[in-house]
């Protein structure tokens, strides 16, 4: 998943983090890095939908809550966990 030509000709960069996690349509859930261009450049992935992302409070209550951490379904990233603890 890399920069498309067009792109790299108009010099834009990327404003999802790659670091970060986000949920897509449906609950899916990427970090920035496997969210897909159209995700990782305008915010919306290509349902149109805009990819909401996951902030330490979310990912606390889905571990109290649900017993479930939240990874890339792609390469299994998951937020620092030095983060959520603070």
């Amino acid at each position: 998943m890399g920069i498309t030509r067009g792109q790299r000709e108009r010099g834009e960069k990327p404003i999802l983090d790659d670091e970060a996690l986000y949920l897509t349509d449906n609950g899916a859930c990427y970090c920035g890095k496997h969210c897909g261009n159209m995700a990782r450049y305008t915010g919306r992935d290509i349902s149109g939908q805009k990819v909401s992302k996951l902030t330490i409070a979310d990912v606390r209550a889905s571990i109290a809550t649900y017993k479930w951490e939240p990874e890339c379904e792609t390469c299994g990233r998951k937020l620092n966990l030095i983060e959520v603890v603070k």
